[in-house]
């Protein structure tokens, strides 16, 4: 079923975001039309074929509703509200349905199976914004008409306004609108159980469609994020320093993990004497640990280390 939430009775009465993604040798399920304007997925033979097998996922069980959808060319998107205690687990429910659907596509398109084994999924939890997710699934075909029609947007952006302070963003902006966002903090006291037991929860997040928000400083930090960066996950990895130039672009790796949209980098806005800035909110609030004179530092101090991880926090939980 690959990696599942530890602890998660995925037959309790719940809501998921179940996505999955096209089979490499598959068909893609449709054609971007209509542009940033109007954009919608004009579904290929594929498409139309999942289309018609929507109906069928919630007769598989009276307590599963198919709340909203959306197909993508390479993926899709369903939004399952499970009502009351199914009688097995959600993802064998998935797995028939996908196993209908792949029957009918090799008998009427001649196709091998649609999608890639297992599913990703998130749940959503009671503090979470229903809205918000129901949005992030509705925008999914303006998103990529946006990047379809400016691929530099997934670049550098010099401004960017987050909770009430400026940042120079670059990579994947719209990592910073995804709805399941998780804060990688790795704190001293943490128990070996409890490391374990964050860590499978931050890779759950990372390996289902999630973004993990941190300035990865620790070595557990790092590794989560290497972990996570090796299976295709998404990340926002926060800096303590401002870009060094306009020219600025992140070299070997993390450059390709940008223009791919798996990566955004945030850095401080450049100081420029201003008092609102972040870096001098930094100063002011933990002058103590910064040495004299460096703003921002060299070096990853103790102030800036609790401000990032304030920061990540607060991207996370949508400020």
């Amino acid at each position: 079923m690959g990696r599942r939430l530890p602890g998660h009775d995925y037959r309790a009465k719940c809501i998921y975001h179940i996505t999955m993604t096209k089979a490499p040798e598959a068909p893609i399920f449709g054609h971007l039309t209509g542009g940033v304007t109007s954009p919608k997925i004009k579904y290929s033979a594929a498409g139309l074929t999942i289309f018609r097998h929507l109906h069928y996922l919630p007769t598989l069980s009276p307590h599963i509703r198919l709340t909203q959808y959306q197909i993508m060319p390479d993926h899709i998107h369903l939004l399952i509200f499970v009502t009351a205690r199914l009688d097995s687990h959600l993802g064998n429910y998935i797995g028939h349905w996908k196993n209908r659907l792949n029957k009918e596509a090799a008998v009427l398109l001649s196709s091998p199976p649609l999608f890639s084994e297992n599913f990703h999924d998130r749940i959503i939890f009671p503090d979470q914004d229903l809205g918000t997710i129901l949005e992030y699934i509705r925008k999914n075909p303006y998103r990529l008409a946006v990047r379809h029609a400016t691929p530099d947007y997934f670049r550098r952006i010099r401004s960017y306004n987050i909770s009430g302070h400026d940042y120079q963003l670059y990579g994947n902006p719209f990592l910073l609108r995804n709805p399941f966002k998780s804060a990688v903090i790795v704190h001293s006291r943490y128990s070996e159980a409890e490391r374990a037991a964050h860590r499978e929860k931050w890779l759950h997040t990372a390996e289902n469609g999630g973004v993990l928000v941190s300035p990865f400083i620790s070595k557990m930090e790092k590794a989560i994020l290497q972990e996570a960066l090796e299976t295709g996950g998404r990340v926002i990895r926060i800096q303590n320093t401002p870009f060094p130039s306009d020219r600025f672009k992140p070299s070997g790796r993390e450059f390709d993990l940008c223009v791919r949209g798996q990566l955004l980098l945030i850095a401080p806005f450049p100081h420029n004497g201003n008092q609102n800035s972040p870096i001098s909110s930094i100063k002011a609030q933990y002058s103590p640990f910064l040495p004299s004179g460096i703003i921002p530092s060299e070096k990853v101090t103790r102030g800036e280390c609790k401000s990032m991880n304030a920061l990540a926090e607060a991207i996370a939980a949508g400020l």
